[in-house]
């Protein structure tokens, strides 16, 4: 009896251990498809200094403002699995900036990349750009598609207006952020294998 109670009790803090490993694990998951969610639809807000230094206190953010407009930075990393070296550190970024009080652009990163021997790793960026007015009956801007010179650490970037096409503009929050629960690494191109397809040297964007 007595040993099939120690059983018993090590089972459940086994159990506790595992949902904790896996709450680590999926944590900055989570955080990251918040983020991507509140930024996708955040201007459907109304958008002022107060509101991005409340959310910016929500998200534990970074808030700086100079003579241009005011920006939140909001940070989570891979942590858990880092520390103990059972991926490479890797983390998502969202920012909000404002120009005179208005909301200009959101920006998200999705990166791996370290430099503390030879730089190894990627990184994949997007941009929505709101301050892009679009004249009636004009047709919707295209995004940009553009990589980094050869040589360099293999990169992504994606930029669009608001008044791009609905699938084009979708495509820009299209970031894996599982690749921060994968243990080693995610591929370069699983940061966004839909961005990733659309790369060209030139920086023009591919259909």
């Amino acid at each position: 009896m007595r040993s099939q109670t120690l059983l018993l009790r090590f089972g459940v803090v086994l159990g506790l251990l595992v949902l904790g490993c896996a709450a680590a694990i999926l944590y900055p998951v989570v955080i990251a498809k918040s983020l991507i969610s509140e930024v996708q639809t955040i201007e459907r807000h109304p958008i002022s200094e107060v509101w991005l230094r409340q959310w910016a206190e929500e998200h534990g953010g970074t808030y700086l403002c100079d003579d241009i407009g005011c920006q939140v930075e909001v940070e989570v990393y891979n942590s858990f699995l880092s520390t103990l070296r059972l991926a490479r550190p890797a983390g998502f970024i969202a920012v909000v900036a404002l120009e005179e009080g208005r909301l200009a652009r959101v920006y998200m990163f999705l990166s791996d990349l370290n430099y503390d021997a030879r730089p190894v790793g990627a990184t994949t960026s997007t941009a929505i750009d709101y301050t892009s007015v679009r004249e009636p009956g004009s047709p919707p801007s295209d995004p940009e598609v553009s990589e980094p010179p050869r040589g360099k650490p293999p990169s992504v970037k994606y930029t669009v207006t608001s008044s791009a096409e609905p699938h084009d503009l979708v495509l820009a929050y299209k970031l894996n952020v599982w690749c921060l629960a994968r243990v080693v690494r995610c591929a370069d191109s699983e940061q966004a294998p839909e961005i990733w397809a659309l790369r060209r040297p030139d920086g023009y964007y591919e259909r």
